[in-house]
């Protein structure tokens, strides 16, 4: 485990490390999470998907809801507050890094959170080439 943290860290460490201010902020935002970001959460922790998932991790200057650091994915539920420019400069920056976002909303969080997170398995099966639950011989 402590290797892939280390191998985290070097990767992007182009990007700041986040400030005291932005891991206190991911924090609260752990502890205030909406009832779609809870469903999904549930359906992401602990390996259930067969990717490790973080939940609201300060990477540069934002907060991404969820992230794979094996798949480089980020998984973002968008709510009210969320605008199309800022999300897209935000998309574009992560992705000179090397991280799609992929975005999904709220609604289809709360009420579908199983279809979501097929899809969201999907999504890291393409970019690493790793299906954790292969069929049987």
């Amino acid at each position: 485990m402590l290797q892939h943290v280390e191998g985290y860290r070097h990767e992007i460490s182009e990007l700041p490390r986040p400030t005291k201010p932005q891991t206190n902020n991911a924090k609260r935002l752990r502890r205030t999470m909406s009832e779609s970001q809870k469903r999904i959460w549930h359906e992401l922790r602990a390996h259930r998907i067969g990717f490790h998932f973080k939940r609201e991790v300060p990477l540069g200057p934002y907060t991404l809801d969820f992230y794979c650091h094996e798949a480089k994915l980020c998984v973002e539920v968008d709510g009210r507050q969320h605008d199309s420019p800022r999300d897209d400069e935000r998309d574009r920056h992560l992705e000179k890094h090397g991280i799609l976002t992929i975005r999904y909303s709220s609604q289809q969080c709360f009420l579908n959170p199983s279809a979501v997170a097929k899809d969201v398995l999907h999504r890291c099966i393409e970019r690493t080439g790793r299906n954790p639950f292969p069929p049987p011989p």
